[in-house]
């Protein structure tokens, strides 16, 4: 029997609520909550059987956990084992049950690895050098300017920086900076140079180079694919 469009709905925002849950449990480092949140996801989206039913749940799925993680600096990439710039890969989930797999030992790797950044004594140090950076993306972000904002050598904070986050600090600042300039980039006003010069660009060729690897096209490519989906 066909759902209503008023049950697809309610079915939606529970699907949201309980991802929600989920990821709290995730930050929390709380096995229990998040087994049991999984339990229930799953009980909503159990109906699923044709394959691109499981596909598109799945792409639903991906989609909820890496922006989550990007909320927290880290890197879905760097956690799986596959390739998602091809999703077609995501036909490698045959069910249901192998997506509710593949995301359990995602969330239990994610929250065990932010319950070990907790415990490093320098995590509040680096957050705050985080911080600095995301709000100076404009300006020169070289280790050595920045480890003379915070008091320390550029050896010692590269050093540091790379024990805890384990991304070298150059990466990180060139991620943040993509990741902005992918933001000033929907708004179709400003000019490309213009979105390079607000994240640190004076050189567009370098801010296209970075832009293209970080995303898979070019700034200009990336725009007009984005209007075209309008």
């Amino acid at each position: 029997m066909e759902q209503t469009e008023g049950e697809i709905v309610k079915q939606s925002l529970d699907l949201e609520q309980i991802m929600e849950k989920m990821f709290a449990a995730t930050v929390n480092y709380d096995p229990v909550l998040i087994h049991d949140s999984l339990e229930q996801l799953f009980e909503l989206v159990q109906s699923l059987k044709d394959k691109l039913s499981v596909y598109n749940f799945a792409l639903y799925a991906i989609s909820k956990t890496d922006f989550f993680l990007q909320s927290l600096n880290v890197s879905l990439y760097d956690l799986l084992s596959i390739d998602l710039k091809n999703l077609n890969v995501l036909y490698d989930f045959e069910t249901i049950d192998d997506i509710k797999s593949w995301l359990r030992r995602q969330l239990y790797e994610v929250s065990e690895h932010l319950h070990n950044k907790k415990k490093n004594p320098n995590q509040k140090l680096i957050d705050e050098i985080e911080r600095y950076v995301e709000e100076n993306l404009e300006t020169s972000l070289q280790l050595r300017n920045v480890a003379k904002v915070f008091g320390f050598s550029p050896n010692y904070l590269g050093y540091l920086f790379k024990e805890v986050t384990d991304e070298q600090f150059g990466e990180f600042v060139t991620r943040k900076r993509m990741e902005k300039a992918r933001q000033f980039l929907q708004d179709p006003k400003l000019k490309i140079f213009e979105a390079a010069h607000l994240v640190g660009y004076q050189n567009l060729t370098m801010f296209s180079r970075h832009f293209k690897q970080s995303f898979g096209l070019p700034p200009a490519d990336y725009r007009k694919q984005g209007q075209g989906s309008k």
